[in-house]
C-alpha cells in the first residue's frame, strides 16, 4: 500500500495520511509500545483510517488552506491555547493519528463502528432476551450516533485547543 502524505502547505490534493509508518514506529517506540511484528502495510492502512477518523470526528478551528485539500489539516487562522499561531500540520494531530492507528493496527479496533439497529432502523441501546416463557426487551437510544471515545488520542487534539467545542463561536 502506498499512502499519500499531506504536506505542511496543504498542497497534496489527494492526500490520505498525516504521518507515515516510520513516524508511527518512532512515536510508539519512544513510549515503550511494542509495534514489532506489525507490517508496514498494516500500519499504513491503520494510519489512513486514523487520518480519516480525525478528519470526520472533530470540527476544527480555522479554515482549510486550499480549496481542493482532501484533509482537514493544515488550516489557516489557527492559534493554540496560548494564542500562538499554528502553521502546518500540528504535532498533536500527528500524535493523535499515531494513537488511533495503534488501536487499529494492534487492537483490531474499529474507530467508526456502524450503530446497532433493529429491523425498523432504530438504534438499539440495550437488548435482553429470555428463553423460557419467551420474553424480549429492547431499549432504544435517541436520535444521534456518538462515536467511541479514546481519551489519550482525543485529549491531544482537545488539549491543544484545535477542536471547536459544541456550541462555541470563535472570533478573531
Amino acid at each position: 500500500m502506498v499512502i499519500i502524505l499531506q504536506s505542511d502547505l496543504g498542497t497534496v490534493a489527494n492526500a490520505d495520511a498525516y504521518i507515515d509508518a516510520a513516524a508511527f514506529k518512532a512515536y510508539h517506540t519512544a513510549r515503550g509500545n511494542d509495534v514489532f511484528g506489525v507490517t508496514d502495510v498494516d500500519i499504513e492502512q491503520a494510519i489512513v483510517k486514523a487520518s480519516d477518523y480525525v478528519d470526520t470526528r472533530f470540527k476544527y478551528i480555522g479554515r482549510k488552506l486550499a480549496a481542493d485539500q482532501a484533509t482537514e489539516w493544515p488550516r489557516g487562522d489557527v492559534v493554540d491555547c496560548d494564542g500562538r499561531p499554528v502553521t502546518g500540520i500540528p504535532v498533536p494531530v500527528k500524535e493523535a493519528v499515531a494513537e488511533y492507528a495503534f488501536r487499529i493496527a494492534l487492537g483490531g479496533v474499529t474507530l467508526m463502528p456502524d450503530p446497532t439497529v433493529d429491523a425498523t432502523g432504530q438504534r438499539v441501546k440495550r437488548k435482553r432476551a429470555k428463553v423460557d416463557v419467551i420474553e424480549e426487551e429492547v431499549e432504544f437510544t435517541g436520535a444521534g450516533h456518538e462515536l467511541p471515545r479514546y481519551p489519550v488520542a482525543d485529549r491531544k487534539l482537545i488539549g491543544a485547543c484545535l477542536v471547536k467545542a459544541p456550541g462555541t463561536v470563535v472570533r478573531r
